[in-house]
């Protein structure tokens, strides 16, 4: 059996919006675990771009179940789910293997029927892949984020992009 790399996505998109239910249809996902911070809005943003709405729209109208898992807090995470009709797993402790275990019963898939969606190497990408799902990388939305993601994260993941030949 080959091993995955745990810090390579299967798929790089820019934007959530460039998403295809279509594809991931054909490849048996059926429900989708989204990162919210700099993946579906700005960095503790509490607005939703129009066009992100419509894709999580779409991907409903088309069956997918869907779901937020974040690391932020109920206060934050709670009222974006409300907003965008997504069920909420918040306070996850990402990468942790058990966050991705427990969104995909939140979804009632098993995780070769679920991606996670996130624009984070060492969180969203990295316990997706420990998790055994799909992964799905996004560039972040916005270059506003925490400390620690922004000066110590985000050089790390170039680095590990650097090593994995992307830019």
């Amino acid at each position: 059996m080959v091993k995955k790399n745990l810090l390579r996505a299967d798929l790089e998109v820019r934007h959530v919006t460039e998403i295809n239910f279509s594809l991931l249809a054909e490849k048996g996902i059926r429900g989708l675990l989204l990162d919210l911070d700099n993946t579906l809005t700005v960095w503790h943003g509490m607005e939703v771009d129009p066009a992100v709405q419509a894709w999580l729209d779409s991907g409903k109208a088309r069956g997918f179940r869907l779901c937020i898992l974040s690391n932020s807090h109920e206060e934050r995470v709670r009222p974006m789910g409300e907003l965008l009709g997504l069920q909420t797993y918040y306070m996850s402790l990402k990468p942790r293997k058990s966050a991705f275990c427990k969104g995909c019963r939140e979804l009632g898939l098993p995780p070769q029927q679920v991606a996670m969606v996130g624009d984070q190497l060492f969180t969203d990408i990295c316990g997706g892949n420990l998790a055994g799902l799909m992964t799905i990388l996004t560039e972040p939305i916005d270059p506003r984020e925490m400390w620690g993601t922004r000066h110590i994260a985000r050089p790390l993941e170039s680095l590990v992009r650097k090593l994995q030949g992307k830019k």
